[in-house]
C-alpha cells in the first residue's frame, strides 16, 4: 500500500515489494493481470519480465507509467481465467 499512498519506510526510502493487479469478477475470475515495476532498475526488470513472458509464449505489453519513473507489464487473457491461476502465472513469471 505504500506505493499507492506515496509513502516510504522509516528511513525515507521506498521499501521493495512486488505489486500486481487482477480485478476480480464475481466468480473469482479475471480478464487480465498487470505487474508494476518501480525503482532505479524498473526498466531492466520490466524488460526481463517481458522476455520471460515471450519465452513462455505469454503475450505481454510493457507500458511506461505516467511519472516516467516506472512501468507496467500487462497480460490479457482471451477468456476469463481463475484469479488463482492468474496470480500463480504472474508469480511464476516473476521468479
Amino acid at each position: 500500500m505504500r506505493h499507492l499512498r506515496g509513502q516510504s519506510d522509516s528511513n525515507g526510502r521506498c521499501a521493495d515489494f512486488t505489486m500486481g493487479v487482477y480485478p476480480l469478477l464475481r466468480d473469482d475470475t479475471c480478464w487480465f493481470l498487470a505487474a508494476d515495476f518501480d525503482g532505479e532498475q524498473w526498466a531492466a526488470d520490466a524488460r526481463a519480465y517481458v522476455q520471460t513472458c515471450r519465452a513462455c509464449d505469454v503475450p505481454a505489453a510493457l507500458e511506461r507509467s505516467r511519472s516516467g519513473q516506472g512501468g507496467h507489464v500487462w497480460i490479457f487473457f482471451t477468456e476469463p481465467v481463475a484469479a488463482r491461476d492468474a496470480r500463480q502465472l504472474g508469480a511464476a513469471l516473476m521468479t
